[in-house]
């Protein structure tokens, strides 16, 4: 299933109070999607109490002991009285707090113990990652939420995520733990990355990015390599997280050099190959070269009614990206005008991607309210995007 449908599977594996684990290949979008999906749980607890507190626990498994689910033992006592009133005092094991029950509130940020909290959402991470002993120390954590005596508030989600493959570290799996949560197993889909990553403004190593117009349409030309498996040598191979790496890589060489994608340079090229390896670096490049021949942004602003129209299919889908990604509010009706000499199916998808990209200030400008109403077919389109 894609990270689509695994939203929806995961969605009733929560409501139903039942644990899951989300496999997959490394870099499709497994963490990503849990921070989806924790906005989601916060606002359907606001929705049933608007006073509830919602806090997000995401406990790293591959770099922990069992003592990390358990606590740290530690010396404590307790008193007890016999019928006849008397006292006795004898030393427990008083396990300190465990990392997993220490929880950030997701509306303002403050770290408390997961008691503190309504509800709190417990992610386990790389969880095929951890060591067999480790394994069975998390097994009632993921199952119900905690072990003696920590547990978290009722009804708390918990999910597991993890790589699938022996060469990520993955460990012996137990039955006794595979028939404790669902299994969810994530596969790879493009349009899916394009309209609810690629497509979107997001935040990386504090700042904020977009990815560029000519990598997503490469991407939509080449799924095949996008989703493709790990070499049979190890080194880099293209994947979401990969690709998405190679962007930002790609728009720092690009400003650095004065603007200018040094495409056919072989610094840039083996530079990209260290993120997703050469076999997509050779594809990726090859289509930058006819990319780089196309009318720019500047001369359809200019004059959109002549600046020419590329006739391949492929080029087509470069150009509608690279207007969606670059257009600006006060360019929007020479862009739309251009745009709309393209094929049809074209000028959906220069929409589509812009208005993912920056709805609020697109939507009622005049020339997409012109665009809206002579395509009327299209509003259904148009309100999933709102």
């Amino acid at each position: 299933m894609n990270l689509r449908e695994a939203f929806k599977q995961l969605q009733a594996d929560i409501l139903a109070g039942n644990a899951a684990i989300l496999q997959g290949p490394p870099g499709f979008g497994k963490t990503d999607l849990m921070l989806k999906i924790a906005k989601w749980w916060l606002d359907h607890n606001k929705r049933l109490n608007p006073k509830s507190r919602v806090g997000f626990s995401c406990f790293f498994m591959a770099t922990q002991t069992p003592i990390g689910f358990t606590g740290l033992p530690w010396k404590g006592e307790r008193t007890w009285t016999d019928p006849t009133g008397k006292e006795h005092k004898y030393t427990i094991t008083d396990p300190a707090i465990p990392q997993w029950y220490m929880a950030t509130d997701l509306e303002t940020g403050e770290v408390r113990p997961a008691n503190l909290f309504d509800s709190v959402f417990l992610v386990i991470e790389e969880w095929g990652q951890g060591a067999p002993e480790t394994k069975r120390a998390g097994a009632e954590v993921l199952r119900i939420g905690g072990t003696p005596p920590y547990y978290l508030p009722a009804g708390s989600p918990r999910i597991a995520c993890s790589n699938v493959d022996p060469r990520d570290g993955v460990t012996k799996e137990f039955d006794f733990i595979i028939g404790r949560r669902a299994s969810r197993q994530v596969t790879g889909n493009v349009d899916v990355w394009l309209e609810d990553f690629a497509d979107k403004p997001y935040s990386w190593g504090g700042k904020t990015w977009e990815v560029m117009p000519f990598t997503k349409a490469w991407a939509k030309q080449h799924p095949e390599v996008l989703f493709e498996n790990k070499p049979e040598k190890q080194g880099p191979w293209c994947n979401p997280r990969s690709l998405t790496m190679a962007d930002r890589y790609v728009q720092t060489i690009t400003e650095m050099n004065g603007g200018t994608t040094p495409a056919k340079e072989s610094f840039f090229v083996e530079g990209l190959e260290g993120y997703i390896g050469m076999a997509a670096t050779m594809s990726y490049c090859n289509d930058l070269q006819f990319m780089l021949d196309l009318p720019q942004y500047e001369d359809v602003v200019k004059d959109p009614l002549n600046t020419p129209v590329p006739t391949k299919a492929d080029l087509q889908m470069m150009m509608a990206y690279q207007m969606a990604g670059r257009c600006k509010v006060e360019h929007l009706a020479a862009v739309i005008s251009y745009v709309s000499r393209l094929p049809k199916d074209m000028s959906v998808t220069f929409i589509s991607s812009l208005l993912r990209r920056d709805y609020k200030n697109i939507i009622n400008q005049a020339p997409m309210q012109a665009w809206i109403a002579k395509n009327a077919h299209l509003v259904s389109i148009i309100a999933s995007l709102a």
